[in-house]
């Protein structure tokens, strides 16, 4: 075994906080900066922070979340299926998420070619703070829906243009380490959020993780984007007629690499396990939420560490081989791990699950930022498309196996199934990454 071609989960995270908190490169001085300027990888590291925060709060408080919108689910008597499908109900606000996501990518695709990128993604962070204080005061699940779908919005042109940005200002040799970074930024707040949840939850109850948490580090990433990121003009500035509109868009899809890489794409996040496994060990392995969080925290620390590796071997091997091998392993410890009888045996397969799918999501990012580069802002916000379509429909298809089948393990073969058949997908995309 090559020691060399390793990297371990401390030495993966001291080198990741190297990079964000100074913006150098793996292995350079200070004095060497990249032309961006030294705050560009940590804007875009915090950004991403931001966007991510209302994901493990719903995911590890769709219990609670349930038990206040539908308490005769969990009055004394009520059967587990009956809380199974209240629990159901609560993800399904995870579908209101990523249908908006959906809608309003497509309107971003338009307005991505008209105007400047920054002042898009600063716009995003803010309606992810409006989301933060709209989610505290939710007084119906329905509200709480609507706020996250606001919240999704925002998730969209924060991610779309955050990309777009990595693919203007990074030379080709850079772009995978810092789309590697901004992934891992998603796990960091993964593995940090999930123990500061706990103790607000305990302390005030599910809500106040909305003000306490998501509200303070989204004002932070807006402040930290505003003068991080460098603003650039996008391709037309001015007198743009509608079929420049169109032919962005058709420029897109209509190439066969690209369209395949977005299918893929599409079919790889429609495993949303987190929201449906974290809900999985505690109503039906009985596990209490503090050993709950622990499983989430090693979670986020698999999948920051994915990213990063991933990341480093993406320009050698080539992203298109990486997200074949991943997708498929993926899918296949997807199907396996909620059959599990015991939280200890489930948690292991899990942490497999998600290394390769954390793996598989920085590898197709990187595959599709360079597909058609002409057109790069156009191709991140149909890929945002993509993908949050995948996500409602994994998160549909989840909640509708418990609303139906009260059976965790018709969420893990449905989940797994399209994993695996994503890879067909991949097969057909060309490698944008693979450098000599």
């Amino acid at each position: 075994m090559a020691r060399a071609s390793l990297i371990s989960p401390f030495q993966a995270i001291t080198k990741w906080w190297k990079v964000v908190l100074l913006g150098l490169r793996s292995g350079e001085s200070e004095g060497k900066l990249e032309p961006v300027g030294r705050i560009f990888v940590l804007a875009l590291v915090i950004a991403f922070f931001a966007i991510t925060i209302s994901g493990p709060i719903v995911s590890l408080l769709s219990l609670d979340i349930a038990k206040t919108f539908f308490p005769t689910s969990f009055s004394a008597g009520s059967s587990q299926q009956m809380q199974a499908a209240a629990i159901g109900a609560v993800t399904q606000i995870v579908t209101a998420n990523s249908l908006f996501e959906v809608i309003f990518a497509l309107v971003l695709g338009v307005v991505a070619v008209r105007f400047r990128h920054k002042p898009l993604l600063l716009v995003g962070v803010l309606l992810v703070i409006v989301s933060a204080v709209g989610a505290y005061f939710a007084p119906t699940l329905w509200v709480l829906g609507v706020f996250f779908a606001i919240e999704g919005a925002g998730t969209i042109m924060v991610g779309a243009m955050g990309m777009t940005l990595v693919g203007e200002f990074m030379p080709q040799k850079r772009k995978a380490k810092t789309i590697s970074y901004a992934i891992a930024a998603t796990a960091a707040a993964t593995i940090v959020s999930y123990p500061i949840i706990n103790v607000i939850t305990n302390f005030g109850g599910w809500r106040l993780n909305f003000l306490l948490l998501a509200m303070p580090v989204s004002i932070f990433g807006l402040l930290l984007a505003y003068y991080g990121f460098p603003s650039t003009q996008s391709a037309k500035t001015t007198n743009i007629a509608g079929n420049v509109y169109l032919t962005s868009f058709k420029r897109v899809l209509l190439n066969r690499s690209a369209a395949f890489c977005l299918i893929g794409g599409t079919l790889g996040a429609s495993g949303v396990v987190g929201t449906f496994a974290l809900a999985f060990y505690r109503q039906q392995l009985a596990l209490p939420l503090g050993y709950t969080s622990i499983i989430a925290m090693v979670a986020g620390l698999m999948y920051l560490t994915a990213s990063l590796v991933i990341g480093r071997f993406v320009n050698r091997v080539g992203a298109r081989m990486l997200v074949l091998v991943t997708t498929t392993a993926n899918g296949i410890f997807t199907m396996t791990f909620f059959f599990m009888p015991t939280w200890w045996i489930a948690a292991s397969l899990d942490m497999i699950h998600v290394w390769f799918y954390a793996a598989t999501f920085t590898a197709f990012s990187c595959l599709a930022l360079d597909q058609v580069p002409e057109h790069r802002s156009t191709m991140m916000s149909v890929r945002a498309v993509f993908v949050t379509l995948g996500g409602v429909v994994g998160a549909a298809s989840g909640g509708a196996m418990l609303m139906l089948f009260g059976s965790y393990q018709a969420v893990g073969i449905v989940f797994g199934v399209m994993s695996v058949a994503a890879a067909g997908a991949f097969l057909l995309t060309k490698d944008t990454t693979k450098r000599p």
